[in-house]
């Protein structure tokens, strides 16, 4: 009795798989509703297409049922329509993070996107997809994430040890393992990548996924290279953190909720607390901070001066921005006078100040060994 309820149980699941195939497009009066919409595909193949070419679109035309995601209607193309139709697929549970596409010029997985939510989001029953940004095309919407791949590799994504291991497992504290959840969630779909606006003009950037991921090592209690791994990240040579623009792209389009961006910021406040302060970015957020913790307001006269710091050539290229400023008469007072509620911004500054001090990161570790530049070519 049994087994024939499980064989008539696996026969409906067999059934209800083979119907996802054929009713993407199909509906009767009972189901919920459908609309026609189009679907305009770029295409490309690298062994046909030069990189330069101007990009080339098909539009297919699917009547869809509320409910149906993205990466159902491409099935149905590929299965029904354009058997070519080259694109990345696997889990279909936002798992994986294999189907990553930019959909209207953002970002997200296929098999999560709800296609008439995207119609009413845009007011327009068309939907543009295109493979991700800022990685080479190979296929239609397939890309070489190499590049993604090679700068996670440059973090070192694995934990060092000094080799004082303990007789049984190593203990983590509930709060320690914590501080790894967030980070531990990414599912290394690219969609940060592909949407990071730094990347699109400085290519050695090692990105957000890479340096959100540096944080999961940075904080992990087994990890005895910390201050080393700040280093790394910190120095403006290697394109780490302080290449980030906070422009809040990855916040927005990652799916798993990492936060890229904040966890960048966490390894740049980590940085300063470890006296690694000698760098563009690091003396630029200090200026801009005493100005502020000062005055209220932002110091334009010292700030560019002090971000620069001994740098003669760093003063020569400022001197014509500077020039160009006084004949123009947008010169900053020299006089940075306070404004109203000054000292009120500053008592918020100093009480920040003492929390930040309680969260210190406690760095224990054997010398540093030599570093090497993760983006060297």
């Amino acid at each position: 009795m049994k087994e024939k309820k499980l064989q008539e149980h696996i026969k409906e699941k067999h059934k209800s798989a083979a119907n996802l195939k054929h009713t993407a497009g199909k509906h009767d009066a009972k189901d919920a509703k459908t609309k026609i919409i189009k679907f305009k595909i770029q295409r490309f193949d690298a062994a046909k297409d030069k990189k330069d070419d101007a990009p080339r679109y098909d539009t297919f035309e699917l009547e869809v049922k509320d409910g149906t995601t993205l990466l159902d209607c491409l099935d149905l193309i590929k299965w029904k329509h354009d058997g070519s139709l080259t694109y990345r697929r696997n889990c279909k549970n936002s798992i994986c993070g294999s189907c990553s596409m930019k959909v209207n010029k953002r970002t997200k997985l296929a098999c999560e996107t709800q296609v008439h939510k995207i119609t009413e989001t845009f007011c327009s029953d068309e939907i543009l997809i295109e493979p991700m940004g800022n990685m080479a095309p190979v296929k239609d919407l397939v890309v070489d994430m190499g590049n993604f791949w090679a700068a996670l590799h440059a973090i070192k994504p694995w934990i060092v040890h000094d080799g004082n291991f303990p007789e049984k497992e190593f203990t983590m504290k509930k709060e320690d393992a914590k501080k790894l959840d967030a980070v531990a969630s990414c599912i290394m779909c690219g969609a940060c990548y592909s949407d990071c606006n730094t990347l699109d003009v400085e290519k050695r950037f090692l990105g957000p996924a890479a340096l959100a991921h540096a944080l999961r090592y940075v904080d992990d209690p087994r990890d005895t290279r910390k201050k080393e791994r700040l280093r790394a990240l910190n120095k403006p040579g290697n394109h780490g953190v302080w290449d980030c623009t906070h422009c809040f792209a990855c916040i927005q389009v990652c799916p798993m909720k990492v936060a890229p961006m904040e966890q960048i910021l966490k390894i740049r406040k980590y940085a300063q607390q470890s006296g690694m302060i000698f760098n563009p970015g690091a003396r630029h957020h200090k200026a801009f901070s005493d100005g502020v913790k000062h005055a209220g307001w932002i110091n334009e006269v010292t700030l560019p001066v002090k971000s620069v710091g001994l740098n003669i050539i760093g003063f020569f290229q400022l001197a014509p921005v500077g020039m160009r400023m006084y004949f123009k008469g947008k010169m900053p007072d020299v006089w940075h006078k306070p404004i109203v509620g000054a000292e009120e911004i500053k008592k918020i500054y100093l009480e920040l100040e003492k929390k930040e001090m309680s969260n210190k990161l406690d760095i224990k570790e054997p010398e540093l060994f030599e570093h090497r530049n993760p983006n060297k070519e």
